[in-house]
């Protein structure tokens, strides 16, 4: 028996839509289905980046139970502490004592650098003073200690989980003083890499223009082995915004630490690769633009040739990879391949533009709102189709060909275009093994 087909929205209508739902593409007041698939880097794993601290989870059993596997399957659980909580400590609220016991005994029994203490959804509801703990504990200690939380209740708001996550970890952060200049004394000039959780591509163009351009390198907390060394990405002179999600981070970091930002968003196309390097070469008041030329005539020219094998070829686009979703069908279309299917959960405003031009120039697309409870009735294929980009797709459409983009990996630049191109090219046929591909990439829903 088939399945009836899931919610869809004809890119037509998908901008009035998204009007009436605070930009996002999912449903308002419908439930929420997360498929096993749909899953990318939970709060714990992206507070893990934060070397030679600790986390300390308070939390119910319920949720802590979810957060313990998917430290253990990461590998952050030696990072990784819990303080469960019973339901009549919450209803008097006496686990806050707790609290403070647990964090001075971490602290002074296993000497960490730092610590991040996670609050859930039930003290947003209770409006527990997580912060004078926070505050207390930092000075009796002298160490940083910062506040996150795993809320999910605030997902359809602009402070989602994954996006205040990125606010927490930069807190730490050490800023140059009034009376300094950024990294004053070393002589080099840095450029932090802010909303990606792995560095930028090694084999992109953007490494060498930025070297020619004036010694410039780029920095990401990946490469911090040391929490001082962390905290010196404070006297960085630019912060380089590569995904939606650390923009609440970076403006933070603006207000906070007088530290400017630029938006350089991962892209695929080369006319707004270019319009990334122009506004980056702006932002570092370059007398001469970054010098990319080479490899944007590359770009261009792989396109080209790649065009004739790829026409006609049918696509499903994924929510589960380390892309924008329209600004990619864009790019897919351009090469003549008919997408058919994008899988999503908001409309950035980076991507309103890319939108309109899908509307005219793929009108047959269909937006399916990748936590729509209509998908938990997919029993079978809901298409076939020749090449499905990111692994929740190969759940509801059964491909010829798979491409993982994951997102620990940063593709970016033409360089990074000249990469997704290839390996659309050379991907061998695909082979159903999409539950063990599922838990190598380690998502967490």
């Amino acid at each position: 028996m088939n399945s009836p087909l899931p919610y869809m929205i004809p890119i037509g209508d998908l901008q009035q839509q998204v009007n009436t739902r605070q930009s996002k593409v999912n449903r308002r007041n419908a439930l929420h289905y997360c498929a096993p698939s749909g899953g990318g880097w939970g709060v714990v794993r992206v507070a893990c980046l934060v070397p030679e601290i600790l986390v300390l989870f308070v939390i119910p059993i319920g949720c802590g139970r979810h957060g313990g596997v998917a430290a253990l399957q990461t590998g952050d659980s030696r990072m990784v502490r819990y303080l469960l909580v019973e339901e009549a400590e919450i209803v008097v609220g006496s686990y806050l004592d707790r609290v403070e016991k647990a964090v001075d005994h971490l602290i002074e029994a296993e000497k960490p650098a730092g610590m991040i203490l996670f609050s859930t959804c039930m003290d947003d509801l209770l409006g527990a003073d997580f912060d004078g703990i926070i505050r207390v504990a930092s000075e009796r200690h002298r160490i940083p200690v910062v506040r996150a939380k795993m809320n999910p209740i605030m997902s359809d708001t602009k402070k989602p989980p994954e996006v205040m996550i990125q606010h927490s970890i930069y807190q730490f952060l050490k800023y140059p003083a009034a009376n300094e200049t950024p990294e004053d004394g070393t002589g080099e000039r840095h450029i932090n890499v802010i909303g990606s959780f792995g560095q930028l591509d090694s084999e992109s163009e953007i490494h060498e223009a930025l070297r020619h351009a004036g010694g410039y390198r780029l920095r990401h907390i990946t490469e911090c082995a040391t929490l001082k060394t962390f905290e010196s990405m404070g006297k960085s002179r630019l912060n380089l915004l590569v995904k939606p999600a650390g923009a609440f981070a970076v403006k933070a970091m603006a207000k906070r630490g007088k530290q400017p930002f630029v938006e350089g968003f991962t892209a695929f196309h080369p006319t707004e690769i270019n319009e990334n390097y122009q506004q980056l070469s702006q932002a570092l008041a370059l007398d001469i633009p970054l010098n990319t030329a080479a490899a944007e005539a590359a770009a261009w020219h792989l396109m080209e040739r790649a065009k004739p094998a790829m026409k006609g070829m049918t696509a499903a686009i994924g929510a589960t990879l380390n892309a924008r979703p329209f600004e990619l069908a864009r790019l897919l279309t351009e090469l003549g391949i008919d997408v058919r299917y994008v899988l999503a959960k908001a409309v950035h405003d980076s991507e309103e533009k890319h939108v309109a031009w899908l509307k005219e120039h793929a009108p047959a697309l269909q937006v399916i709102p990748d936590l729509d409870p209509s998908l938990s009735a997919q029993h079978t294929y809901v298409d076939q189709v020749d090449l499905c980009l990111g692994l929740d797709a190969a759940v509801y459409f059964e491909p010829q060909k798979l491409v993982e983009l994951p997102f620990d990996e940063t593709l970016y630049g033409y360089r990074g275009t000249e990469k997704l191109i290839t390996r659309i090219q050379e991907a061998e046929p695909y082979r159903y093994d999409l539950t063990q591909r599922i838990y190598r990439a380690n998502l967490v829903v």
